[in-house]
């Protein structure tokens, strides 16, 4: 989430419209992802959808999985 924030905060300071947008939505993207990964993983957990055997885990999964969950 650090990361986006950065992203997001390096963008302002770029010249080029497109390369603005394109690192704004970039940094957006990171900061919505580093979120929504705890969410989806409480939903598993309550039952809305169940968990798949066979899918390939995040990387750094132990500790995505100690992170309090922002909202839900």
């Amino acid at each position: 989430m650090g990361l986006g924030a950065l992203v997001v905060l390096g963008s302002i300071f770029i010249r080029s419209d497109w390369g603005s947008v394109l690192l704004g939505v970039s940094g957006v993207s990171l900061i919505w992802g580093s979120t929504e990964l705890k969410e989806q993983a409480i939903r598993a957990e309550l039952g809305w959808f169940p968990f798949d055997e066979n899918k390939i885990h995040p990387p750094l999964k132990g500790i995505i999985s100690k992170w309090k969950a922002p909202h839900l």
